[in-house]
């Protein structure tokens, strides 16, 4: 009876992981914090696990502190950090369980942490280097309520965009993004075989005005061109209560001083030692003269009196 019982067992097996071979149907559910380099996992309050940013190529990594408006399923940390440069890319597998030919849906999570108005950072997004996803896409814009009360209203708001993308032959998948105006940015990405994270549509905006939409940056806007990207920022200061958002200035480089800078430093470094070094020496040779002047006596004149033997 058992060995019938190992039987059957043994054929609903087999019958099963060819039903998955054939349909390529294995459960994927990939969460990805783009931008985060701590190598712990993050767990949402939905019991969702992201997995530090990997699988990428190119670009650098910003971080803030900021408060990120609407994201009430925990994933404020997740919007909290990007990566971005001129142009990075994405690529996942059989490693993940991806599947040649299999549809998949992805979602792209994104959140400016930088710009305080529209037109400042526009890029595009292809899947598989051959399929358009998104062009031009200001961030800023398509997350806020536009024209804005004040010019925070789509900062730190955080921008899902899903779509269906087919596995290639390889079963891979990838996601490109190139910059227009500024870098390109990305918070996660969420690679599901099965429904997407739930995120409602943005509000229906109104077109561009024609020099945002051609590239051109919006007039006005005090901040300067982005850093390429680096470990992290510092967290920017909050507006007051009711009131416009104060002056912010780009974050701080953690740049090496320049050549210039650097060899005043060391000259600098070496006189300070010097100066210490004849301090050093005057206090011995007067400890010198004092211990003689006590040993041996002394002149009225101040000459040190040294005996002669016979």
């Amino acid at each position: 009876m058992r060995s019938g019982r190992s039987c059957v067992l043994g054929f609903l097996l087999a019958v099963s992981s060819q039903i998955l071979l054939c349909t390529g149907a294995a459960p994927v559910e990939l969460y990805i914090d783009a931008g985060n380099t701590d190598p712990s996992n993050f767990t949402d309050t939905l019991g969702h696990t992201w997995l530090p940013d990997q699988r990428y190529t190119g670009g650098g990594t910003e971080g803030f502190q900021d408060p990120i408006t609407g994201a009430a399923d925990g994933t404020g940390a997740i919007y909290q950090t990007n990566r971005l440069g001129g142009g990075f890319e994405y690529e996942f597998g059989p490693t993940e369980g991806l599947a040649a030919g299999h549809n998949y849906t992805v979602t792209l999570l994104f959140c400016e942490l930088y710009f305080d108005s529209p037109g400042q950072r526009l890029f595009s997004v292809t899947a598989n280097r051959n399929k358009s996803l998104l062009t031009n896409l200001d961030i800023y814009y398509a997350a806020g309520a536009y024209p804005c009360a004040t010019s925070w209203c789509g900062k730190d708001v955080p921008l899902w965009e899903t779509f269906q993308i087919a596995a290639d032959a390889a079963g891979a998948l990838s996601l490109q993004f190139t910059a227009t105006v500024n870098n390109a940015v990305l918070a996660g990405i969420h690679i599901s075989s099965g429904a997407a994270m739930g995120a409602s549509p943005p509000p229906a905006k109104p077109a561009l005005p024609p020099a945002m939409a051609s590239g051109a940056p919006a007039l006005g806007d005090p901040r300067p061109a982005e850093p390429p990207g680096s470990a992290a920022f510092s967290p920017q200061p909050a507006a007051a209560p009711g009131g416009p958002p104060p002056a912010v200035g780009p974050p701080p480089s953690h740049a090496a001083p320049p050549q210039g800078q650097l060899a005043g430093i060391v000259l600098g470094m070496f006189f300070g030692l010097l100066m210490i070094l004849l301090i050093v020496t005057a206090v011995l040779a007067l400890l010198s003269l004092r211990y003689l002047r006590k040993k041996f006596g002394a002149k009225p004149g101040g000459a040190v009196q040294i005996d002669a033997q016979a």
